[in-house]
């Protein structure tokens, strides 16, 4: 079973885990900031996750704990992967230490929110 969430703007911030009273709590934006309660840890770390990478808006998580925790962990390993793979790839085509740190940078943002639609744009028409 999954359950839709919305994730506002702003910089999202997640307390210690050992902080009995907020554990689950995910704060959005400076203060006053908007306070989001999860139903467990693993749900705020999944959401925390989901949000420092800066998607916002609505999103589909699983709603019990164990799913969320297992979908946190293959979101953690797909996105070290994916990082590792460009960071490769930059490094063979890449001439400059800035320079490849500017491309792992940029395709990093297109591997967790698409490739922006100019791109596509003029890619779709040189075809």
């Amino acid at each position: 079973m999954s359950k839709t969430v919305e994730l506002p703007e702003g910089e999202v911030r997640l307390t210690a885990a050992e902080n009995f009273l907020e554990a689950n709590t995910l704060f959005f934006g400076k203060k006053p900031g908007r306070a989001h309660e999860c139903a467990s840890r693993a749900e705020a770390e999944l959401l925390y996750q989901i949000a420092n990478e800066g998607l916002r808006g609505p999103v589909s998580i699983p709603s019990g704990e164990s799913q969320a925790r297992k979908l946190l962990n293959e979101l953690e390993y797909r996105l070290t992967e994916g990082r590792r793979k460009l960071t490769r790839l930059a490094e063979e085509r890449a001439g400059t230490e800035k320079l490849r740190e500017q491309v792992v940078e940029t395709l990093y943002r297109w591997f967790i929110h698409g490739e922006p639609e100019r791109a596509q744009a003029a890619r779709s028409t040189a075809v």
